[in-house]
């Protein structure tokens, strides 16, 4: 399979992709490097790099959920009573 074989994906797509699942697996940098041609030297090879922050992910899912649970009334609403003044 090639890149014209995938729509609206290119060689260079398929090289970041590539790059960032070896280093999701826990490949290094240097073989990493080596598995997509890049020299030993510069820093070329972290820019294939897209590193998904585990945090954020988990911020935007739950925020995601308590939205979806508050619009199919799933989630009891708290009513905080104001005093008059």
């Amino acid at each position: 399979m090639s890149a014209k074989d995938v729509p609206g994906i290119t060689s260079h797509g398929l090289r970041h992709s590539f790059s960032s699942t070896a280093e999701d697996l826990g490949y290094t940098l240097p073989t990493i490097k080596a598995l997509i041609g890049h020299s030993k030297k510069g820093n070329v090879t972290m820019g294939y790099i897209h590193k998904i922050d585990s945090a954020l992910l988990a911020a935007a899912d739950r925020i995601a959920r308590h939205i979806d649970d508050a619009m199919n009334g799933k989630k009891q609403r708290k009513v905080v009573q104001f005093r008059k003044a």
